[in-house]
C-alpha cells in the first residue's frame, strides 16, 4: 500500500511537472482579426486600386 501511494504521488508530481511548461507556450496559431468595412471604405479601396490599374497601365504604354 505504502509502494502505491509512492508511485501515485511520484505520477502526479511527473505530470504536474511537465504540463505546467506545455501551459505556458504560446498558441501554435493566432486568432486573426476580421476587420470589418464600410461601404464607404469599400468605395475609397475600390477608386484607389483603380486609380493604381490605371497608372500602371498608362506606365506600361509609355
Amino acid at each position: 500500500m505504502r509502494d502505491r501511494k509512492l508511485s501515485l504521488t511520484a505520477l502526479i508530481t511527473v505530470i504536474l511537472t511537465i504540463s505546467q511548461p506545455i501551459a505556458n507556450l504560446p498558441p501554435l496559431f493566432q486568432v486573426s482579426q476580421v476587420l470589418a468595412q464600410t461601404p464607404a471604405d469599400r468605395k475609397v479601396e475600390a477608386d484607389r486600386l483603380f486609380q493604381h490599374g490605371i497608372l500602371s497601365k498608362s506606365a506600361k504604354k509609355s
